[in-house]
């Protein structure tokens, strides 16, 4: 994998499993740091720890506006 997304920061939704959970590790394979969100705790920051200080999990329910919100506020702060 290059570096692509070198000095970007991503955001990602769902990000926990499945299709998510590949985007993220894409998008961390390529250079990105990546801020994402689920609703499932548990395997959110499993995949966080697995990555360090380039990936950073927050509990997030996308019905929910000021979850998102902070999300991306985050996102933005790194």
């Amino acid at each position: 994998m290059g570096n692509e997304l070198a000095g970007k920061v991503a955001v990602v939704t769902g990000g926990a499993a499945g299709l998510g959970a590949g985007v993220v590790e894409r998008f961390l394979a390529e250079g990105a740091v990546v801020a994402f969100g689920d609703i499932d705790t548990d395997r959110g920051r499993a995949l966080a720890d697995r990555h360090g200080d380039r990936a950073l999990f927050l509990d997030t329910d996308v019905a929910q506006t000021q979850q998102v919100t902070r999300l991306v506020d985050t996102a933005v702060e790194r």
